[in-house]
Parts: structure tokens; sequence; C-alpha cells
């Protein structure tokens, strides 16, 4: 029963800073991803958008919120000299002028989010955290490699199955 209370909790506490948020994000008119997007962006100038997107969602999603930075006159691509196929992400002099915004509303957020808590209990939070996104890491990182084992062992399946034939 207490897990399911964790469960309940963690939810609560992601959509009520979610909600909070976005009412402190209004203005610039985005939402959470755009802004961690940018918020990135801000403190790795001239990463790739496929680094960006190994740090969040995966590569759709990124290039959405991307989108959004670059059509609101955030961010700019910049296509790599030596590999065509990669850009890499700048703030615009617009995106520069409101990066001190979102790193303010950034800090802001983990502020409110510790805020009831002494020193020594958020980082014993965070210690604890961190243990659970270990285990959660761990266990992602075995469904991939058995994902990839099911997927090479039905190659092979597929493969006698058509010499058979």
């Amino acid at each position: 029963m207490e897990d399911m209370n964790i469960s309940r909790m963690t939810a609560a506490m992601y959509r009520t800073g979610q909600s909070i948020l976005a009412q402190r994000l209004q203005p610039l008119e985005l939402n959470g991803g755009q802004m961690d997007c940018l918020f990135v962006i801000t403190l790795r100038e001239g990463l790739s958008q496929m680094e960006l997107a190994q740090l969040f969602a995966g590569k759709s999603v990124t290039a959405k919120w991307v989108k959004v930075l670059i059509e609101k006159g955030y961010v700019q691509r910049q296509v790599d000299t030596q590999d065509k196929r990669m850009c890499h992400l700048y703030l615009t002099e617009q995106g520069r002028v409101v990066a001190p915004l979102v790193q303010q509303i950034f800090r802001e957020q983990v502020q409110l989010h510790l805020r009831n808590l002494t020193g020594d209990e958020a980082r014993q939070l965070s210690l604890l955290m961190e243990k659970v996104l270990s285990g959660l890491l761990e266990e992602k990182a075995q469904l991939e490699h058995e994902m990839e084992k099911n997927k090479d062992e039905k190659g092979v399946y597929e493969n006698e199955k058509n010499n058979q034939s």
C-alpha cells in the first residue's frame, strides 16, 4: 500500500510542479520541455540536436521542441561543416535576452520543490532520488538489452525459416 502512496505522491508533485511552471512560462509562450531544451542549450551552446535528444524524450519530441524554439526566435541551427547531417544549436540574440529569465525560472522551480525541507533533508532526498533513478536506469538498460537480444534471435529464426523454404 505504501508503494501506491509513493507513486501517487510522485505523480501529484510532478503535475503540480508542471502546472506552476506552465504559469511562470506563460510570458515566454513555452512549455516545460521547451524550457528544459532552452536551458540546456544556454549551458551547452553548440551541442548537436542528437545530443540534446539523448538528454530528453527522444528525437521526435526534441525536434518538435527545437522547432518551436527556432520559430520563437530563441535558437538557431547551424549545419556541421564536416558532417552535413548534423546540426548544432545556438542561442540567437533574442535567446540570449530570455536565457537569464529561463535560468531564474529554473532555479525558482527547484527552490519551490525544496522550500519546506532543511538542508539535510534536501541532501537526503537527493540521495534517495538518485538511488531510485539508478534502479530505473538499470531496469531500462536491461529491457533494452533483452529487446535487442529478442530482435537478434527473431532475425536468426527468420533467416533459418527462409533458408528452409
